[in-house]
């Protein structure tokens, strides 16, 4: 069974993603995350209401990417961080777009950002980092570009395979990022990434949406525990055995064991 899982997340709610990204995905039955800044829906160049809303009728999941993606969120004040993070989903929402979580615009953060988010949005996607542990901090989700993976790239290929590879044994989240409008107009990045979504289809890995993902990761966390906990309460009966017997005196044990093997015998002639 594998052991890990991947998200792909597109930047920025461009038409691309409606007309070139699903088109990718939609022969290996994939279901990506598409960022949205809410400002830019319906303008020239990104996806209107009714686009977003084909791609989350085939299970697709919306986040918010702000408002207006003007600048890195750690640049602004209390109150443009309360448009960029709140109003935007609350823009979206009357939208009818549903977002539980979000991406940083521009990757951007500090701890006020972190901490209004937290209220507002179940987890947060920053821009750069690896493949994230089933521990990780859920406003600061490492992502992996997809962008430069060219066909004709062999090593950006192989360092990709073997990145996925990992989560065949290991329990590992790896986040894609792509921004369709900018790369997957060339064929050598489409027929790449293609490549890449066999090789993950081949090695048993699940491409889930950031909240599929979130749910699935709580859920082993908690069994993990459980089995940590009777692992651990195993292991101290073992060690209360041991010390029980260590205290009893050698010739006490031997005695035990006598009237035990006599007692057993009696029942059998019963």
């Amino acid at each position: 069974m594998h052991q890990g899982l991947i998200s792909i997340v597109a930047d920025d709610g461009r038409i691309e993603d409606y007309t070139i990204l699903m088109s990718l995905l939609k022969p290996h039955s994939i279901r990506a995350n598409c960022a949205i800044v809410s400002d830019w829906v319906g303008q020239p160049g990104y996806m209107d209401i009714s686009q977003i809303c084909d791609l989350t009728s085939l299970g697709w999941e919306m986040l918010s990417h702000s408002k207006t993606h003007s600048a890195p969120l750690h640049t602004l004040s209390s109150d443009r961080l309360y448009d960029e993070i709140v109003v935007s989903k609350q823009a979206l929402g009357d939208m009818g777009i549903t977002t539980n979580n979000f991406c940083y615009p521009w990757g951007g953060r500090n701890f006020a950002a972190k901490r209004l988010i937290s209220k507002h949005y179940n987890c947060a996607i920053r821009v750069g980092g690896g493949p994230n542990s089933f521990y990780y901090d859920r406003f600061a989700v490492n992502r992996c570009v997809m962008d430069n993976v060219d066909i004709n790239n062999k090593e950006r290929i192989d360092f990709c395979k073997k990145q996925i590879l990992t989560l065949v044994d290991k329990p590992l989240w790896i986040v894609y990022m792509v921004h369709p409008a900018e790369s997957l107009k060339s064929k050598d990045i489409a027929n790449g990434i293609s490549n890449l979504l066999e090789y993950i289809a081949d090695c048993g890995i699940p491409i889930v949406t950031i909240s599929e993902a979130i749910d699935i990761i709580a859920k082993r966390r908690t069994l993990n525990n459980l089995i940590d906990l009777r692992v651990l309460q195993a292991r101290t009966n073992e060690l209360v055995k041991d010390a029980i017997v260590a205290a009893i005196p050698k010739g006490s044990i031997r005695h035990i064991q006598q009237q035990i093997k006599h007692m057993t015998m009696m029942k059998r002639y019963k």
